[in-house]
């Protein structure tokens, strides 16, 4: 909202920042990577990160889903630079910077919060030539809790109901790090019927909420071969603790984590809120890749190199075919705000030439009956653009699906949940 205050508001604003802190993100992890591992290393986890089927699908959107993997990508080369010099001149400055980010990747999308441990262990954890101490971990913490405390602090100050920004009773209780309200179901009947969901979205195909993907993750036997091989480096990696043991623990920390806690909510299940699979699957693999080129044997590391590589060709291959899906997506994905024109822009505008002249939404007749009516969406739009382009909001009216009459639409319709679709 932040950025529609400042630069106004647009139906691609979202696309284009998204896209933006994508590539920071690529950027940072090339970076890291290179930095940690070398060139060499570095190349074939880049090209599978690159070409994640998931991470690519969710960067479509203009939603803030798979955000977390981005903003863990982001903070990368801080964590990295931290970790290597943790007491530098620069490191309280370093530290504030981590919090607003991991603030920032938090309050955007609450899968992030899995991440937290990780990153408050990757603060604290001793490196290679810095023993733990917990006086200096304290002092450490408390500079990143400052930043991460900022964000919030100030939009606090800056809202008129400060309350509602974390809890707000009147809409189904919603607010920061909830999720939507919805509350969490320790029934182990819930966890298995939302982690076979997950599991058809990276095995199967992608057929969850907000996830319509015909070639997941792992869709074909290549991407099988390197999982097993990824396995079997990263067991050994574990029998021998050799190489770098918290990107070990941090990866299957975050696997368990994102395979259990988000599962546990009861209504639409499905990998846009398991992200952090993803991103502890490729710690694994890139810690895997790396140590493979180690191995003393030959013909070893050569197979083991082949089964790494396996991984961003089944993506090559995966990527034309989503590609496709795409164009069919892109038809569906812009009804809410269907007008004369198919485009999001000019049907935009004219729905704010419709409802300047006064004139109602009449669901029957400007949505088609096999679409929901998303009035939301339209007021949402609509008064967005008014408001963020420093224009006067005017009333709109809107006649809903089993309604007789018409009805203004405010934010106070949606609060109360009286309205019928």
């Amino acid at each position: 909202l932040s950025i529609y205050k400042t630069f106004g508001f647009s139906i691609y604003t979202a696309k284009v920042v998204r896209l933006c802190l994508y590539a920071v993100a690529i950027f940072s992890l090339t970076w890291s990577l290179i930095h940690c591992f070398g060139a060499k290393k570095a190349i074939v986890p880049l090209f599978a990160l690159g070409l994640s089927p998931t991470w690519l699908y969710f960067n479509t959107y203009q939603t803030t889903y798979g955000l977390d993997l981005t903003y863990a990508a982001i903070l990368l080369p801080l964590l990295i630079s931290h970790r290597q010099n943790p007491e530098n001149q620069r490191s309280g400055w370093r530290l504030f910077t981590i919090g607003i980010l991991t603030c920032l990747g938090a309050t955007t999308y609450p899968a992030f919060l899995l991440y937290l441990p990780f990153i408050v262990l990757s603060l604290c954890w001793a490196g290679s030539k810095h023993d733990f101490s917990w006086p200096l971990c304290i002092k450490q913490l408390s500079k990143w809790g400052a930043g991460f405390l900022t964000p919030l602090a100030l939009a606090t100050l800056y809202l008129k109901e400060p309350g509602r920004l974390f809890y707000d009773p009147e809409a189904k209780g919603t607010g920061l790090f909830r999720a939507g309200g919805m509350g969490l179901s320790f029934s182990l009947e819930t966890l298995q019927t939302n982690l076979l969901q997950v599991f058809k979205d990276l095995f199967e195909r992608g057929s969850s909420y907000y996830f319509s993907l015909p070639y997941p993750e792992f869709g074909g036997p290549l991407s099988w071969l390197s999982i097993v091989v990824c396995g079997l480096i990263c067991a050994q990696i574990w029998k021998k603790r050799v190489g770098t043991p918290y990107l070990l623990y941090a990866g299957i920390g975050l696997l368990i984590l994102s395979a259990v806690l988000p599962n546990l909510s009861s209504l639409f299940p499905g990998l846009r809120r398991c992200t952090g699979l993803i991103a502890g699957f490729y710690i694994l693999y890139t810690l895997a890749a790396s140590s493979a080129s180690g191995f003393a044997n030959k013909t070893l590391r050569n197979l083991c190199f082949l089964g790494m590589l396996a991984l961003p060709i089944d993506h090559l291959l995966a990527f034309q075919r989503n590609l496709s899906q795409l164009k069919i997506e892109e038809q569906y994905n812009n009804y809410p705000l269907l007008g004369a024109e198919p485009l999001p822009k000019e049907a935009l505008d004219e729905w704010l030439s419709f409802t300047q002249a006064g004139k109602a939404i009449d669901c029957n007749k400007e949505v088609p009956d096999d679409h929901p009516c998303k009035l939301s969406e339209i007021f949402g739009a609509l008064q967005g653009y008014r408001v963020w382009n420093g224009q006067n909001p005017t009333p709109i009216y809107a006649k809903p699906r089993k309604y007789q009459e018409n009805i203004e639409l405010k934010l106070e319709t949606w609060r109360s949940g009286d309205l019928v679709r």
